[in-house]
C-alpha cells in the first residue's frame, strides 16, 4: 500500500523526516479509489492537519465504502515507529460515534507507546498546541507589557 493513501499509511508519512515526505509527494501519487489525494498540495495540507492534531483518518482512498483512523508511535528520536489504526465499513461508524473510536484508539495507542517507552503522535500534538498556546500567551503578555 503507498504511503499517500490510508490512514496508517499517512499517520506515517506525516511523521517522516521532510525529505521523505517531499519524495512521496513529488512522486506519482496513484489513485486507488475516489478520495485518493493525487494532488501533492493536497497531499502535504493532509499530513500538516495530520501532524496538528495527532491522527489520521480515510473515507474512501482505498477501497469502496471503506473508513479508517490511525495514531502514529513515534520513537525517542520522533520518528514513526509504527501506526496503530481501525479500519472498516463506513456505514458502520456514524461520525458521532467517531469520537468514541478514536478515544479508545487513543488509549489503546498510549498503552502500547508507554510499554515500549515512546509516545503518541496525539501525546506529541497535545504538546505542541500547549507549547504554542503558551508562546502565544508569553507574546500576549510581553506586549502588553512594552504599552
Amino acid at each position: 500500500m503507498p504511503l499517500h493513501a490510508g490512514a496508517s499509511q499517512k499517520a506515517l508519512l506525516a511523521h517522516m523526516p521532510e525529505d521523505d515526505v517531499e519524495r512521496v509527494a513529488s512522486g506519482q501519487l496513484e489513485k486507488l479509489w475516489t478520495e485518493t489525494l493525487t494532488r501533492p498540495k493536497g497531499l502535504k495540507e493532509d499530513l500538516a492537519t495530520i501532524r496538528q492534531r495527532g491522527w489520521a483518518t480515510s473515507y474512501e482512498e482505498t477501497d469502496a465504502g471503506v473508513w479508517g483512523i490511525a495514531i502514529t508511535l513515534l520513537g525517542v528520536d520522533g520518528d514513526p515507529v509504527a501506526a496503530i489504526g481501525l479500519a472498516g465499513p463506513r456505514f458502520r461508524v456514524s461520525e458521532a460515534q467517531e469520537g468514541n473510536v478514536l478515544a479508545i484508539l487513543d488509549r489503546v495507542s498510549r498503552t502500547v507507546a508507554d510499554a515500549l517507552a515512546i509516545r503518541t503522535s496525539t501525546e506529541a500534538a497535545s504538546v505542541m498546541r500547549r507549547h504554542d498556546q503558551d508562546g502565544r500567551k508569553l507574546q500576549k503578555e510581553t506586549t502588553e507589557e512594552v504599552t
